[in-house]
């Protein structure tokens, strides 16, 4: 979660609003997908 944490901070503390365009949030996006995919249970049957 620090990069999610790291774009959000710096666009509303420093002002950073390159940090918000379409390739940063897709990357985002990405990075938000992988920590669900490690993090999500194992299908048990």
């Amino acid at each position: 979660m620090n990069p999610v944490c790291g774009v959000i901070l710096s666009a509303v503390l420093l002002g950073e609003t390159d940090s918000l365009s379409v390739m940063p949030v897709a990357a985002l996006v990405l990075v938000c997908m992988g920590i669900y995919i490690v993090n999500r249970p194992e299908k048990t049957e």
